[in-house]
């Protein structure tokens, strides 16, 4: 054996990863419409749920990951979320600028007391 060779793969215990049998669903064109359509509108539950609904997409956060960030989580500066992922990992997602809405926050700001 020649140095710094081993006899046995570091592979050889590793299990491959599990592949789903189907990949999961996507929304559809239409679906998205309705979702939008539900949200138009110039109060604050409108204007909340429409920028729910863009970070939800744009970030393409889990269900589990919106419901814990609260405003302070929400770096409009740099246009990141910090979210809890999976495991408990703690983790920073980017969003683009229409995923939250400039009108959206103002409304969240002022709801909160912090605008």
């Amino acid at each position: 054996m020649e140095e710094g060779e081993i006899k046995e793969s570091p592979m050889a215990g590793m299990k491959p990863p599990r592949v789903p049998e189907q990949p999961p669903e996507v929304v559809s064109e239409d679906d998205i419409r309705r979702l939008f359509k539900a949200c138009e509108g110039r109060g604050f539950e409108e204007r909340r749920d429409m920028a729910i609904i863009r970070l939800l997409m744009d970030a393409g956060l889990r269900r589990p990951e919106l419901a814990g960030p609260t405003l302070e989580d929400v770096d409009f500066g740099t246009n990141t979320v910090t979210v809890m992922g999976k495991g408990g990992r703690v983790r920073m997602v980017p969003f683009g600028r229409n995923a939250w809405a400039q009108p959206a926050s103002h409304s969240i700001e002022e709801h909160h007391g912090t605008g």
